[in-house]
């Protein structure tokens, strides 16, 4: 699916104004599109709906914007610590991410179960965990500037 992509793609230039109002906010906002959009694609299956697993990417992608976490950094990070943190950012955290992707993903190919007329199988389960983990993140954007 391409949708997450298109979304990221498409919201570069609203965030390039947002973040001149707040950086917190961008990134509350980008942690809620993140949220609305596991939402949407794990209910699809419930609706037997396409369009919910597209329009649930297309959100989601719209969240996954890398562009106010590095203007971000460029701005509050000091010149001499900018490339480690950029480092860290883009390689360790990059390579963790796909490192443990496939792990999470075969362990949780096997989780199988309803909750009446909805089920948490290997096709809703990267909706249900990316929902489920994204309410840690509001933590980590701090207080509004």
């Amino acid at each position: 699916m391409g949708a997450v992509a298109v979304g990221a793609a498409v919201f570069n230039y609203p965030y390039r104004w947002m973040l001149r109002k707040s950086f917190s906010l961008t990134m509350f906002f980008q942690i809620i599109c993140m949220q609305v959009g596991s939402l949407l694609y794990s209910l699809a299956q419930v609706a037997n709906k396409l369009e919910l697993v597209v329009a649930g990417r297309l959100l989601g992608g719209c969240g996954a914007s890398v562009y106010p976490v590095y203007q971000f950094v460029a701005e509050e990070v000091g010149k001499n610590k900018r490339s480690e943190v950029i480092s860290l950012i883009s390689g360790f955290g990059k390579s963790l991410g796909f490192a443990l992707g496939p792990i999470s993903a075969a362990t949780f190919a096997y989780v199988d179960f309803s909750i009446g007329e909805m089920d948490v199988d290997k096709d809703t389960n990267p909706g249900w965990i990316g929902k489920s983990h994204n309410p840690l993140d509001p933590s980590i954007a701090g207080r509004p500037r």
